[in-house]
C-alpha cells in the first residue's frame, strides 16, 4: 500500500511494498514516460551492461519478496536521438529491464518515477535528521553533499508522479511523519 500526500495535481506517494510502487507507476497512462531510478547503494558486477539477466540493484522488500533488475541497461547504437552512447532513456519505458542512475536521468524529465532511496540514507537517532552512511554508498569517491545532491536531482526528475520505496525502516518512518506534518 501506499501513503498519499497532497500536492495538487502532482502526485506523490511513499511505498511500504516497491513492487506496489512500479505496479502503480506501470499502469499509469502507457504514452507516459516512466523510470525507477536509484543511486549507488548496490555493487555494479555488470558494467558492460549488456545482459540485462546479471541484476546489480537488489532489495529485499518489507512485503517478503526480493526486488531485482540491471542498471543503466545498454542498447547497441541506434538511430533515436533520445539515446546518448546506448543507454536508455525517457521514451523507452523499459521499467522491468532496468533501474537508471544518477548519470543517465541527469537533464532528463520523465511523467512518472519511481525512486528507490537505499541504505546509503538513514536518520540519526539522536538529531533525527536524515543523514548519509558512506559506508553503504558504492562510490567511495562521492562526498555527503555529492550522494544528497544525487539523490535531490533523481526525486526532481518527475513530472506527473513521484513514487518513493525506501529500503532503510528509520527512513521511511521519517518520511511519513515529515510529510504529514508538512499541512
Amino acid at each position: 500500500t501506499g501513503e498519499e500526500f497532497d500536492f495538487g495535481d502532482f502526485d506523490l506517494k511513499l511505498y511500504d511494498c516497491i513492487h506496489k510502487m512500479i505496479d502503480d507507476i506501470k499502469s499509469s497512462n502507457d504514452d507516459d514516460s516512466k523510470a525507477i531510478i536509484a543511486s549507488y547503494a548496490w555493487d555494479w558486477p555488470n558494467k558492460d551492461r549488456k545482459d540485462t539477466q546479471k541484476h546489480d540493484v537488489e532489495v529485499n522488500c518489507r512485503c517478503g519478496k526480493t526486488y531485482s533488475n540491471s542498471w543503466n541497461e545498454y542498447i547497441p547504437k541506434r538511430n533515436n536521438p533520445l539515446l546518448g552512447e546506448g543507454y536508455i532513456h525517457a521514451k523507452e519505458n523499459r521499467i522491468d529491464e532496468n533501474v537508471l542512475s544518477i548519470h543517465t536521468t541527469q537533464g532528463v524529465e520523465f511523467d512518472h518515477v519511481g525512486v528507490i532511496l537505499a541504505d546509503d540514507l538513514t536518520v540519526d537517532k539522536y538529531s533525527q535528521k536524515l543523514v548519509v552512511n558512506k559506508q553503504n554508498h558504492e562510490d567511495s569517491k562521492a562526498g555527503v553533499q555529492e550522494i544528497l545532491n544525487n539523490y535531490r536531482i533523481i526525486c526532481t526528475r518527475a513530472k506527473k508522479s513521484l513514487k518513493i520505496y525506501c529500503t532503510n525502516e528509520s527512513v521511511n518512518d521519517f518520511l511519513k511523519k515529515a510529510l504529514c506534518n508538512r499541512k
